[in-house]
């Protein structure tokens, strides 16, 4: 099992799991648990016509479900390592060997008597006090184990995983009346903390609550679309980003999930719900989608639903790859081209403000007209439908906000959109067309007017600590505590103030004798001012810095550090202002020097993207709580650079710290270590993970690990007040650095030929290579000669001025600004 540094500064309380089914959900599901640390068995069927037959054709299926997360994409495990912790097996040999599990998670087909015969020859091995779960998304879990044991049953409960279970957050909980609550809290908490998920509580009732709002939005878009006659590519354009949801929009989605997914689930609830259907349940796949459930196009996995690609006849004009994008032109039901007339737009309005112009009556353009007409009846529909149901599927409306958020990423749920277009106006036009409105709407109006609350949340409804929110069965408001691990920038400077604060970058008390640093740029890229003030904060001993024992390095952003500001290089690079980059090099240089060196420890906590400068930033740290997510890299190679704020010292440090030998020396192993580093920062290597940054040596092997990605700055925090709680002293500047020399240089330098003379790099990559070399080996000097690490900082800031000169590096960053991706000219 995992030590605290590898996952979480949380002790597990689940460490053996058994998976039952190893199809996509089941295998991915047991993949997850690996990349949490877990040991696992993952169990299926006997292959068909295997009864006598080896152990290998025996668990020839769960063997399949192992290897298919081997090529999954996108990736299901952090590290291909960490398949060594699954064990796969049938259920007929191995089912015995449940009886080590801490958690048995069922996976099977959704069939109650496949399950329950399923669960009644595991009851045999389970441990007395082992927990059971189903991960239905639609059959009653009351029901499947309704005719077991007490004993099992107050150990059952639903624990309904999204897909894929590594990158969607939600997990829903579902108990049923016997389920202990010591089994609801030992489950909530691991999957929250271990799992690194959002957990919310649902009712058992079909569907739940994200599938339940999620399919019936979607069915009933598709539903809108054909009853106003609109084209799908302009829907999925106004049910993206422009409503705060995916880009993906409702068609795209579609294609994802597949139609027989979705018509699968929209059947089994109609089954479920009986006689509970009403209007706006009864809400199917209309039949021209039928029909084309019936030709096969399924969606993505029979490569053609709503969308397909299709090749270019021979001649046909055009650039690209080849393909051609078509769409379904309903209800014709044939395929057309997708025209390219209208893009996703910029939205230069908030959300809030582009969601408050749904309350008003349309008076523009006959375009306008009709995206607004349409819109207001999906979101309509969805705030009707939601406060119709609410307490039928959830326990509050901040339940059903959280599962969308989490369930199908909506920058906000449902009953935050409501708030956010104006509860009072959009009821008030509702009642003007003639809606219906539920009694729990009419009540919340009814109690707005008497307390100046005019919404379904208070007015702390973005505080993540903590908010309040109406509760229609009580009439009241009721306040939702977070978790004490929890912990955001906005709710730190909300509680106890900003210290200091620019224009990019703050410090903020985080209690305990601990200050925040927090980027708050675009993308978090680092400005002067950032780094100025980083600087500033670490070496001032008196005011207000100086009452902090220790630091960490978070934001509440999507990004760590995508290192330097490129926009504002490229500027100063059009106009040969070298003076400023060489100023600004030199800036970066200090500042990474006085985290090294600072006597208060500093902890870095990177999260999403840490590239270029934000990866020096953690590998200068004192430590590190990364979050499991975190694509790190050294990038600067892409456009035509190499690290020049440390980056190149550090790598330099790192791999000499890897000898064998009683002092440091340039053995085989550091000199293998420096060509990896080499290597992975020649080709701008990006982790995939957290743990594959430590594999590749850009986190240490001490870093902590937090799967959750709300309790990352909480987890950062108690690293470094742990750290001040001991003496702390950091490391001394290193006087007598044992160059590589001129030997090592020469090996890598024809390793960069044989690339050239391969055809793998440009002329541009082999002069930028070069220049990374020399500086890594501490240019054309003996092997073992002593330097400095300023003698290394030194050599990085020439070979980075240098290369700011050429034309090639400046056709790069120009590209990377502009499409986002790298050139290779």
């Amino acid at each position: 099992m995992a030590t605290d540094s590898e996952v979480s500064l949380s002790r597990p309380c689940i460490v053996d799991v058994g998976v039952l089914g190893a199809g996509t959900m089941g295998s991915r599901i047991a993949a997850h648990l690996a990349n949490a640390g877990c040991r696992v068995i993952l169990l299926d069927r006997v292959t068909d016509g295997a009864a006598a037959g080896t152990e290998e054709t025996r668990n020839a299926i769960a063997n399949a479900g192992l290897q298919s997360l081997r090529k999954s994409r996108p990736p299901a495990i952090f590290d291909e390592s960490l398949l060594r912790q699954i064990e796969i097996g049938n259920f007929v040999d191995d089912l015995p060997r449940l009886n080590r599990c801490d958690w048995i998670i069922e996976a099977v087909t959704e069939n109650i008597v496949v399950k329950r015969e399923l669960l009644g020859r595991v009851e045999q091995y389970r441990r007395d006090d082992a927990i059971v779960s189903t991960n239905t998304s639609g059959i009653s879990v009351k029901a499947i184990a309704e005719e077991f044991p007490e004993s099992f049953r107050s150990h059952w409960l639903g624990v309904h995983f999204f897909n894929p279970p590594r990158y969607m957050k939600l997990v829903e909980l579902i108990p049923t009346p016997d389920t202990s609550s010591e089994t609801l809290e030992t489950i909530a908490s691991f999957c929250e903390v271990n799992l690194g998920k959002t957990v919310v509580r649902a009712k058992d009732t079909p569907n739940f609550i994200g599938n339940r709002i999620g399919i019936f939005n979607l069915l009933n878009a598709v539903r809108l679309t054909l009853e106003q006659g609109l084209r799908i590519e302009d829907v999925d354009l106004m049910t993206g980003t422009l409503i705060g949801w995916p880009k993906s929009g409702t068609f795209r989605l579609a294609d994802m999930i597949g139609l027989d997914v979705l018509d699968s689930i929209a059947k089994n609830f109609q089954q479920q719900a009986g006689a509970a259907l009403d209007e706006m349940n009864d809400c199917g796949l209309p039949d021209v989608c039928q029909r084309m459930i019936a030709n096969g196009w399924l969606g993505d996995k029979s490569k053609q639903g709503f969308y397909r690609k299709t090749k270019k006849n021979p001649g046909e004009g055009g650039s690209g790859n080849g393909n051609i994008l078509e769409v379904v032109d309903l209800p014709q039901l044939e395929y057309v081209t997708l025209t390219q007339s209208k893009q996703e737009k910029s939205h230069s309005r908030s959300l809030g403000d582009r969601l408050r112009l749904l309350a008003l009556e349309p008076g523009l353009s006959e375009i306008e007209i009709k995206e607004h007409k349409f819109l207001w009846r999906l979101l309509s529909d969805l705030w009707l439908y939601c406060a119709a149901h609410l307490h039928e599927i959830a326990g509050s409306v901040v339940d059903v906000d959280r599962a969308m958020k989490a369930g199908f990423n909506w920058e906000l749920g449902p009953f935050e959109m409501w708030d956010a277009a104006g509860v009072a106006q959009t009821v008030a036009r509702m009642k003007k067309e003639g809606r219906p409105i539920p009694e729990s709407v009419e009540k919340l109006i009814g109690h707005s007017r008497s307390s100046n609350q005019p919404g379904w949340y208070g007015a702390d409804a973005e505080d993540q600590s903590g908010c309040t929110f109406y509760d229609p069965q009580t009439d009241d408001f009721r306040t939702r505590t977070a978790s004490a691990s929890d912990l955001s920038i906005r709710t730190l400077q909300r509680l106890r103030g900003t210290v200091i604060e620019t224009r990019d970058a703050s410090l903020i008390d985080m209690g305990d004798g601990i200050g925040c640093i927090e980027f708050h740029s675009k993308m978090n890229s680092l400005s002067e001012i950032s780094l100025q003030l980083v600087q500033d904060v670490l070496k001032t001993r008196n005011g207000s810095s100086g009452s902090f024992d220790g630091f960490v390095i978070v934001n509440d952003g999507a990004a760590f550090s995508v290192g330097a500001n490129l926009a504002q290089l490229l500027e100063h690079i059009e106009g040969r202002d070298f003076l400023w980059i060489e100023r600004y090099i030199t800036l970066f240089q200090s500042m990474n020097s006085s985290i090294r060196h600072s006597p208060r420890p500093v902890i870095a906590a990177p999260f999403g993207l840490a590239l270029g400068g934000g990866a020096e930033i953690v590998l200068h740290s004192t430590g590190v709580q990364a979050h499991a997510e975190l694509h790190m890299g050294l990038v600067e190679t892409n456009v035509g650079l190499i690290p020049a704020g440390g980056g190149c010292r550090m790598l330099l440090l790192n791999a000499l710290s890897e000898s064998s030998a009683a002092s440091m020396t340039w053995d085989p192993e550091s000199s293998l270590a420096l060509k990896r580093y080499f290597d992975i920062t020649a080709t701008g290597q990006v982790s995939s993970s957290a743990i594959h940054a430590r594999r590749l040596g850009l986190l240490p092997s001490s870093a902590g690990i937090s799967m959750n990605r709300d309790r990352l700055a909480a987890d950062a925090k108690l690293r470094a007040v742990h750290l001040t709680q001991e003496p702390y002293a950091p490391p001394a500047l290193s006087r007598n650095i044992p160059a590589p020399g001129s030997g090592q240089l020469a090996d890598l330098n024809s390793s960069t030929r044989s690339m050239r003379e391969g055809g793998h790099i440009s002329e541009h990559d082999e002069k930028v290579y070069r220049s990374l070399a020399h500086v890594l080996c501490g240019g054309e000097i003996s092997a073992g000669s002593p330097i400095n690490e300023q003698y290394v900082l030194d050599l990085e800031r020439e070979a980075f001025l240098s290369l700011c000169a050429e034309p090639k590096t400046k056709e790069r960053i120009d590209y990377t600004l502009k499409t986002g991706k790298p050139l290779k000219n």
